[in-house]
């Protein structure tokens, strides 16, 4: 009830909301096929994961298949380097390689001979302080969702991307932000999911670049899934789909009253 709920309500909705978010046109492929590399590097932690799999037709409906025989190794501006290692089909880790707010990496990936390498500068961290209970009316109903509450810095080009857990359950769908409509302020925009008294949500709150921030937005406006067949703009370049984010993470929990 809950997903009928949000669907039905979002897209009426959204027309009504502000956004600060751009149109990006995508160049849609039907037939090729591409690696699909996604990686992060979070601030603070020591341990990182990056997914390679391969995109689908159209018309295939099975499992991404994933690629086991990468060779994976990312970088940083001061001479640090790490090697990920494959733990599960298609995921790689690393351990002991610490993310630092400031710093500049390059994860490089050989697949069969051709080699893929981006680059992230890894943003701040800005602190997530609070998560406020809102109730948006909509005839003769309200419904309730969250508003994040968060200082954006001033005369900085910041972009967001968000992770919502209700109740564990990871919401679906993308959600990411630019700053153009609250540069240097408190953030009072709304996320777009509907929650209901005693759910238990966490949201987290993560800063990326604008190469992220773009691959990001695009495949949310698009399908929503980080392997559609679309071809947007990736940091990888256009030898594949996927991005390599360098981000910095804070989070809080509320329980719905």
């Amino acid at each position: 009830m809950r997903k009928l709920i949000s669907f039905l309500s979002l897209t009426l909705l959204v027309a009504t909301m502000f956004s600060c978010q751009k149109v990006i046109q995508l160049d849609l492929k039907e037939t090729e096929q591409k690696f699909v590399i996604e990686g992060f590097i979070t601030e603070g932690e020591t341990s990182h994961q990056l997914k390679i799999t391969k995109t689908l037709n159209f018309d295939q409906n099975t499992a991404f298949p994933t690629v086991d025989n990468a060779l994976v190794v990312v970088t940083d501006n001061i001479g640090n380097t790490a090697n990920f290692t494959l733990i599960a089909p298609g995921i790689y880790e690393t351990t002991g390689f610490l993310g630092v707010s400031g710093r500049k990496y390059t994860v490089t990936i050989t697949i069969d001979g051709e080699v893929f390498t981006a680059e992230s500068s890894m943003p701040t961290i800005c602190t997530l302080d609070s998560l406020e209970i809102v109730e948006i009316p909509f005839g003769a109903q309200a419904f309730k969702t969250i508003v994040p509450k968060f200082q954006d810095e001033l005369n900085v080009e910041n972009f967001y991307l968000f992770d919502v857990f209700i109740n564990g359950e990871k919401s679906s769908g993308i959600t990411v932000r630019d700053d153009k409509n609250f540069e240097g302020q408190v953030n009072q925009q709304p996320l777009f999911d509907f929650i209901e008294s005693t759910d238990t949500v966490n949201v987290v709150l993560h800063r990326i670049d604008k190469a992220a921030y773009k691959y990001l937005f695009s495949i949310g406006a698009n399908t929503g899934s980080i392997a559609s067949p679309a071809n947007p703009d990736s940091n990888f370049g256009n030898k594949c789909l996927g991005y390599f984010s360098a981000r910095s993470t804070s989070e809080k929990t509320i329980i719905v009253p």
